[in-house]
């Protein structure tokens, strides 16, 4: 327990210090509305003021708004807990690969704090799209589960979707493990092919074969040896 204090401590420095630097920006005429009409009750218009991210960026920051409503919380006080469920959605990957990677005691500290606290997430929560952090943070997670954790993985990233859809970017990262390394692995068995630079010799020989040489030239040497 007492391991885990002083990375809980630099967390909440970095994640106080980019709750006070924050600032409503955008967040006033785009996610603002919806996420008021959420906590408010009214379904209705928060079905018709939805914001052009996706629609999990304000289910996320939702309740963080409402306790900080229920609190007396003015319009900044509601959006700076809106921001607060996106940096904690940052610090918890950061602490994620602190436990999944087995860092050293010094990284402990170094690695969550990176996570929170970058250039982009300081421009993220000052022109009010704290979903952006939300949706970078979901990606990484699906990149960290792929290749061990199908299910969640695949959640995580349709999750990072409806966040923001350039979390498209991570659709081949999170595949490769499932679709690339498997086709891979079954091409090189059933060609009883066990050095990866055989496998890399194949493709170049199909290049060939396929009348590609014009576009992807082989060296001389292996012309030669043809």
């Amino acid at each position: 327990m007492r391991r885990w204090l002083p990375v809980v401590a630099m967390l909440g420095l970095c994640v106080g210090g980019l709750e006070l630097a924050s600032r409503v920006g955008e967040y006033e005429s785009d996610a603002g509305p919806a996420v008021n009409a959420l906590i408010s009750g009214n379904l209705h218009r928060f079905l018709a003021v939805q914001p052009l991210m996706g629609g999990f960026a304000v289910l996320a920051q939702a309740p963080f708004a409402f306790a900080a409503k229920l609190a007396g919380a003015g319009e900044l006080g509601t959006y700076r807990a809106g921001v607060l469920a996106c940096l904690l959605a940052a610090a918890a990957v950061g602490l994620g690969l602190v436990r999944e990677r087995g860092l050293r005691p010094e990284a402990e500290l170094v690695v969550p704090a990176l996570a929170v606290l970058t250039p982009a997430s300081l421009v993220a929560v000052r022109d009010g799209h704290p979903e952006e952090i939300l949706g970078g943070a979901l990606c990484i997670a699906a990149m960290l589960l792929a290749g061990r954790r199908a299910v969640w993985a695949g959640v995580a990233l349709g999750l990072a979707v409806a966040t923001k859809q350039w979390a498209l970017v991570a659709v081949v990262p999170v595949a490769v493990p499932f679709v690339v390394v498997p086709l891979v692995t079954r091409v090189a068995v059933g060609m009883r092919i066990s050095d990866p630079l055989e496998i890399l010799a194949s493709l170049l020989f199909s290049v060939r074969i396929f009348g590609l040489e014009r576009i992807f030239p082989l060296p001389e040497s292996c012309m030669a040896e043809s």
